[in-house]
């Protein structure tokens, strides 16, 4: 199986910074939403991420402060 072949929707890109590369994540089970964090790339459930958001207004793991919109996307709508 090809990364093209794959459902847009099902891969989850992680973008690192150079000299790192890339990492590729398959979401296994399409039906629960995931959400990856735009600053520390940690994954999580998109309610239990939107809740932390909410509550603390920062992730719940790097704790990164005014996220837009775009961080808090959950990966089926990208």
């Amino acid at each position: 199986m090809t990364l093209l072949s794959l459902n847009r929707t099902e891969v989850i890109i992680c973008e690192w910074p150079k000299p790192l590369k890339s990492r590729y994540y398959k979401n296994l089970i399409p039906e629960i939403s995931v959400t990856k964090c735009g600053s520390c790339f940690r994954l999580f459930h998109t309610d239990d991420y939107e809740l932390a958001v909410l509550q603390e207004g920062h992730c719940p793991f790097c704790r990164r402060e005014n996220l837009s919109y775009a961080d808090c996307v959950p990966q089926d709508y990208e």
